[in-house]
């Protein structure tokens, strides 16, 4: 699978309305993780205010591995 429209702001946008969704049921915080070596994708949830857990996880489909990240509500 290759990337979609990189460069277009659909990551960020995405990021946003998923923020809002959460944020209008009461959720106090996101978590998501991401493979290790994807910079691309780090540097979006980066800019989008989440923040590595420290925690690595296994992907489970593969030997990768993911880090964990978390983004509390609240704050932009």
């Amino acid at each position: 699978m290759g990337r979609d429209a990189p460069g277009t702001g659909a990551g960020r946008a995405l990021l946003a309305a998923v923020v809002a969704w959460a944020t209008d049921r009461g959720a106090e915080r996101l978590t998501t993780s991401v493979t290790g070596g994807n910079a691309a994708a780090a540097a979006l949830y980066a800019r989008a205010g989440f923040a590595d857990t420290g925690r690595r996880e296994p992907l489970g489909h593969s030997d990768a591995v993911v880090a964990v990240l978390e983004r509390p509500l609240g704050q932009s």
